[in-house]
């Protein structure tokens, strides 16, 4: 079978609080990151780009969202 590559947007503008831990944006991206790296199938090193900050779209009372692509 022929490799396939594949682009995936994630972005985070949530805090995720498990037990006593926080983790923030930056940390949730570093864990799909991961997650996304020991999935079957992918062959070779994923490939990140530079972490971005984009306002929200529709309500504004809201984080920033962190943003990146794999």
């Amino acid at each position: 079978m022929m490799p396939r590559c594949a682009y995936i947007g994630l972005g985070s503008n949530l805090s995720s609080h498990s037990g006593s831990k926080t983790r923030d944006s930056l940390q949730l991206l570093r864990e799909a990151v991961q997650g996304l790296a020991r999935l079957d199938g992918v062959c070779g090193a994923l490939r990140v780009s530079r972490l971005y900050a984009s306002a929200p779209m529709g309500p504004q009372d809201q984080p920033d969202y962190l943003n990146a692509a794999v």
